[in-house]
């Protein structure tokens, strides 16, 4: 896996290039971590070049978005491929973390501080 680091606006793009798994989830983490370390709140990985991920790379992303929520920033994906954005729905992933269709759509909804929220985090916020 490869990671390249760019900014868009206050945002942190991270391209994910190659398959999430297992043995390479250490370096998403310190990637994040670093950033958070720095003040950075805001989040984007671009998944357009990441065609598989295994149980290890969904823990990968799990741990990540929740060391951002932790430290009050919020982390959204885009550019899934089917098959990745299939394996998120199957495992419920994608009712946690905000999966956007296009880099505008995240970017705006970032900006605007619209932090992801799943339908059941709000219920139980509720009660």
């Amino acid at each position: 896996m490869d990671i390249k680091v760019r900014q868009v606006d206050a945002i942190y793009c991270l391209d994910i290039a190659g398959p999430m798994r297992y043995g390479e989830g250490g370096q998403l983490i310190e990637v994040v971590k670093t950033l958070l370390d720095a003040g950075q709140k805001k989040f984007l990985l671009d998944l357009s070049a990441c065609n598989y991920i295994d149980s290890s790379g969904l823990g990968m992303l799990a741990a990540t978005y929740t060391s951002v929520r932790k430290q009050g920033g919020d982390l959204q994906l885009v550019n899934l491929s089917w098959r990745v954005r299939h394996l998120l729905e199957v495992t419920r992933l994608s009712t946690i973390i905000r999966v956007n269709d296009t880099a505008a759509e995240a970017v705006q909804s970032l900006n605007m501080g619209t932090f992801a929220k799943s339908d059941h985090e709000m219920n139980l916020s509720l009660r």
